[in-house]
């Protein structure tokens, strides 16, 4: 099974390297006093929505393309070749938080709920590692989508998958939730770019049709984000707006990059691609890089915290990818159980 370029480019590497650096600032500028720092920054929250689209994204793609090419979907081989990717580090890093509990506390909290990424469902109470909601939400997506794409793989079918996509919208919009970060009022975002998927591999008429117009659509979208702008910051008091501005305008975007293969952005493209390949590992640590931070230099000096935080982060995130996510990828291209097929 031949990967087309759509899938992974440049292009994509720079979306995904601006959704972990919008991510991080977000976070670290929490720590802000000013109000008008803290608020511009904070815009990189919708870095996690730009995660989730390019996720559905890449793996709507690659399992479109298996179904397009073989009539089915090895299930159990894409389920394997995801945990291979996600597991290996998030243990690691979740085995060094459970010994630093055991090791400095004299009453440690050793977070079950954590092995089964069940702890999203509990979000307001988590003891240590919030931003693991987010790969909860990955992780109970990985579970669905290709059982649900194998199940509903006739154009007859494929209409349920649509109302699955919409029951989030409706969970929302009912109160069906304890938190934001439950997986039944999030994954729709994953399910838009797995949309977006099957639009570029099933419908590639309505695709050429989608790209061409995306640039004029965009600039439309543009106005509408800052009005969401406007929304935040003017104290307007309309949550929605910016909300679902902003995933309308990341859909765009990766319609975009994805069209976008051979456009080349020089210096950007390595840059892009260096904290693209290490974005998962700079999620996975930056945070307990935020709290060694704090505990050294105080929060005082915002530029000092600003760089000390984002230096921990790249030089950590760069051993545990050199030394544990990379080597556990290229695992899977070893075993015919996990290895894909390319055609010649």
């Amino acid at each position: 099974m031949k990967t087309h370029p759509a899938i992974r480019n440049c292009s994509m590497d720079v979306l995904r390297s601006i959704a972990i650096i919008g991510v991080i600032c977000a976070h670290i500028t929490t720590l802000f006093k000013d109000p008008f720092g803290h608020g511009a920054f904070g815009l990189g929250a919708h870095g996690v929505k730009l995660f989730f689209v390019l996720s559905g994204w890449l793996l709507g793609s690659q399992l479109f393309q298996e179904q397009l090419s073989t009539g089915k979907i090895s299930i159990v081989r894409f389920w394997l070749r995801r945990w291979l990717r996600t597991l290996p580090a998030y243990y690691f890093v979740l085995g060094g938080v459970y010994l630093w509990q055991i090791g400095t506390r004299s009453n440690p909290i050793v977070d079950l709920r954590y092995l089964v990424f069940i702890q999203n469902y509990d979000f307001e109470q988590l003891p240590y590692f919030p931003a693991s909601w987010s790969l909860c939400v990955e992780e109970h997506f990985y579970l669905a989508i290709a059982p649900l794409l194998q199940v509903f793989r006739t154009p007859r079918t494929r209409w349920i998958l649509l109302v699955v996509l919409a029951f989030p919208t409706l969970a929302r919009s009912m109160g069906w939730f304890g938190s934001i970060a439950e997986t039944h009022v999030r994954f729709d975002v994953c399910g838009f770019g797995v949309l977006l998927a099957y639009i570029r591999f099933v419908q590639p008429a309505f695709w050429v049709r989608l790209a061409r117009c995306a640039p004029v659509y965009l600039a439309i979208v543009c106005a509408g984000v800052a009005a969401a702008m406007a929304n935040r910051w003017g104290g307007l008091g309309i949550p929605w707006v910016e909300a679902t501005e902003f995933w309308i305008a990341i859909c765009t975007l990766v319609v975009l990059a994805a069209a976008s293969v051979n456009i080349s952005y020089g210096v950007l493209d390595s840059i892009a691609k260096y904290i693209a390949t290490r974005a998962y590992s700079l999620y996975l640590l930056h945070q307990f890089a935020i709290v060694l931070v704090i505990k050294v230099i105080g929060t005082d000096r915002p530029l000092a915290l600003f760089a000390a935080i984002w230096i921990l982060s790249l030089v950590a995130s760069e051993f545990l990818y050199r030394f544990l996510e990379k080597p556990v990828m290229n695992l899977r291209d070893r075993f015919s159980i996990t290895r894909i097929e390319r055609a010649p």
